[in-house]
């Protein structure tokens, strides 16, 4: 086997140990205290099946094929799930080739799912990664797991530091992706996009590419942003940082997510000392005179442990929205409740209250969200 493929298989089997002591730990909390999902004997319905995103392209068949590999090894099967999200001429007969190759390149089962993208609800690019993960979302209570394992590689979260950067945002979008965020796991981050490339081809697996990802001598405003970056920015960058650029943007993003994780934490550890009254999944209400006697890199996480506890889609949460809200911590003159998408945030007195008005869809076999409004 290559050096590429070594690569591969090593960072995979990781992040699937890690997995593994995740199911088990979620095995393990099913039936005590501060069990949420109302029904215990799930853990007797979990498969050992792995879900792999698949997409016809190099990374996510070179996933599939190291994945299978791996997954085999620890007697779990793999399934892979292509979703259609036709918005491209001729995209079924895209779907069908990427099942006829993950299924060459060793995996178990296979899924294709169509879906509509409705581009007006986040632009095209964010409409068809959030149908895409409904499908993901759907796919683990058809197969029964707690996993879904996708084929992000290192150059992928150099584009994501960049468009943070870009869009102004704070440490949780400038740390990029993590390995694992509630269902979804990457073992590819450590791996390059042209390391993917080799392994296919080394396999013999056909990747498709995807015309909008556009290429060096076939750019412009109209391709997605991500895209320029891509084929604009980042050879501008090689050129004047050096090559290992992108390594150190995902080395970047790995440091900042530590401190990100950190400072999570010691939120979590306070967030008792300002909340009034027992929280529920549709009321949150904060103590104002305690809350604002932190720093904002605090009093930020404190709002989004309000927020996820309503089950809110965090992705929808502008920076803009933030603002609103520290004017009613810092800055309140009487205003006017703000109506963040599906929830309401309002101040009587020093209480500031966070209310659901919507309602989600989530996994009973994990904690990932999707809002499906």
């Amino acid at each position: 086997m290559s050096q590429a493929y070594k690569n591969a298989y090593n960072s995979a089997e990781k992040v699937f140990l890690n997995y593994l002591t995740d199911r088990k730990d979620f095995i393990d909390s099913v039936g005590q205290e501060n069990w949420d999902p109302e029904r215990p004997e799930i853990k007797n319905e979990l498969s050992e099946i792995i879900l792999l995103g698949v997409s016809g392209g190099a990374d996510s068949l070179a996933l599939a094929a190291v994945m299978s590999k791996v997954a085999h090894k620890y007697k779990f099967k793999t399934a892979a799930i292509i979703v259609d999200h036709q918005m491209q001429k001729d995209s079924d007969k895209v779907a069908e080739k990427a099942v006829e190759m993950a299924r060459k390149a060793g995996v178990d089962y296979t899924k294709k799912v169509p879906v509509k993208v409705n581009v007006k609800a986040y632009g095209p690019e964010g409409s068809a990664r959030f149908v895409r993960y409904v499908a993901f979302l759907n796919a683990t209570e058809e197969f029964k797991t707690l996993s879904v394992f996708l084929g992000h590689t290192l150059n992928d979260q150099a584009e994501t530091v960049l468009l943070g950067l870009a869009r102004g945002s704070g440490t949780t979008a400038i740390s990029g992706m993590r390995e694992q965020s509630g269902l979804f796991w990457r073992p590819f981050l450590d791996i390059t996009r042209r390391e993917t490339e080799e392994i296919c081809k080394e396999l013999d697996l056909a990747y498709y590419n995807d015309p909008t990802n556009g290429s060096l001598d076939k750019i412009d405003k109209n391709y997605p942003l991500r895209s320029q970056i891509r084929h604009t920015l980042l050879p501008v960058m090689r050129e004047v940082l050096g090559k290992d650029v992108e390594r150190q943007l995902a080395k970047t993003a790995q440091l900042v997510g530590d401190d990100d994780e950190t400072l999570d934490t010691l939120a979590e550890l306070d967030f008792a000392e300002i909340v009034l009254d027992e929280p529920t999944n549709s009321v949150v209400k904060l103590d104002v005179s305690v809350l604002s006697s932190y720093p904002k890199g605090i009093s930020s996480r404190f709002i989004k442990i309000a927020l996820d506890n309503l089950d809110m889609d965090m992705s929808r949460l502008l920076n803009a929205h933030f603002e609103q809200i520290y004017e009613l911590i810092y800055n309140f003159k009487g205003q006017k409740p703000l109506n963040l998408p599906h929830i309401s945030v309002f101040r009587i007195g020093e209480s500031l209250i966070f209310k659901k008005v919507g309602e989600y869809k989530k996994s009973k076999f994990g904690k990932q969200k999707v809002n499906l409004k």
